[in-house]
């Protein structure tokens, strides 16, 4: 995370270039940034950033172009044809007239696999044996039938499947220069490393995204313009950096996004920044940056199918799954 802007053009990151911003609003995203939620622009009055990204986000009418709407979202990496995504030819746009399949700009909503631990069904109470009815009484006892059975269905689980996250906003590079001033990642943008060279530390004016206590002093001073306490405070004038530790980044939704369908179905519920803090030291929570939220299971689109064989039914025919019989019901128990 960066604490300062920088200057030196051999830093440059290439137009198109897409980081997370942890500050406060968006509001506060420098010329030449824009954030990922989807707008039109025209192609005249943004031709460097039309010339790299097209239409690939969506075209809303001639001579115009969607930007990156990347609310609510994870970022994946374009599988390229590769197996990575087993779901790639069916990705859908982000906005009318953008990419499907598997291309870059596609979206894809949340799926739930079977687990590589298998779930187990249990039966409550459902012990049966074969045995035949006595014709010379009226007894409701089940008879096994070899040839009977009855799919279970899916009940239960979360709202949608996801990892557990943490609320960045979305931003991406518009233009090379503002002025005659370079456009460079703004003060608390976030940016993904693969490592350090051998025994070199952090370089300047970055510091890792690990939930440290900073003091509000001079040489912090951007950086607490941009981030304030939405991540936590410590005491009186200590801000806490982000901690992005074990987490994934996703897209702040926003309270007015105006999206058709929310995208992140919890997104009021989530959890403050910095739990541990004291009370009114915890940052954000609900729907803003900062926020956290816990991985969830959601039933899957296409759904488990669990057969319960050799069904029994009554004299009458009556099947015993259906609870016909005192209380010889069938639960399902993930």
């Amino acid at each position: 995370m960066t604490s300062a802007a920088r200057t030196n053009s051999t830093d440059l990151l290439p137009v198109g270039s897409i980081l997370a911003y942890a500050g406060k609003s968006p509001a506060g995203v420098p010329a030449g940034w824009l954030v990922c939620d989807g707008a039109a622009l025209t192609e005249a009055n943004n031709q460097e950033l039309f010339a790299v990204i097209g239409t690939a986000f969506g075209k809303p009418k001639e001579g115009e172009f969607n930007l990156p709407d990347l609310r609510g979202v994870f970022l994946r990496g374009v599988a390229g044809g590769s197996s990575a995504d087993p779901d790639r030819t069916t990705r859908l746009p982000l906005h009318e007239g953008g990419n499907r399949g598997d291309a870059v700009g596609t979206l894809q909503t949340y799926a739930t696999a079977s687990p590589k631990n298998p779930f187990k069904v249990t039966i409550p109470n459902g012990y049966v044996h074969r045995g035949k009815f006595n014709p010379g009484c009226d007894s409701s006892v089940a008879s096994w039938v070899e040839s009977k059975q009855e799919d279970v269905v899916d009940v239960g689980g979360d709202a949608e499947t996801r990892p557990r996250n943490k609320y960045v906003y979305w931003i991406i590079k518009a233009t090379l220069r503002v002025g005659k001033a370079y456009v460079v990642p703004p003060c608390a943008a976030v940016l993904a490393m693969a490592g350090l060279p051998k025994n070199e530390s952090v370089p300047r004016h970055w510091y890792p995204c690990d939930g440290k206590g900073l003091d509000i002093v001079a040489i912090y001073k951007s950086l607490f313009e941009a981030i304030e306490f939405v991540h936590g405070r410590q005491g009186g004038n200590v801000m806490v950096l982000p901690d992005y530790r074990g987490w994934f980044l996703r897209g702040v939704e926003g309270t007015e996004s105006g999206l058709a369908k929310p995208r992140d179905p919890n997104a009021n519920e989530r959890g403050y920044a910095y739990p541990e803090g004291a009370v009114d030291c915890k940052g954000n929570h609900g729907n803003a940056v900062g926020s956290s939220q816990g991985s969830a299971t959601a039933l899957p689109n296409t759904p488990f199918r669990t057969v319960i064989r050799n069904m029994p039914q009554n004299k009458s025919g009556d099947k015993i799954l259906n609870g016909n019989d005192g209380d010889r019901k069938l639960v399902k128990n993930f």
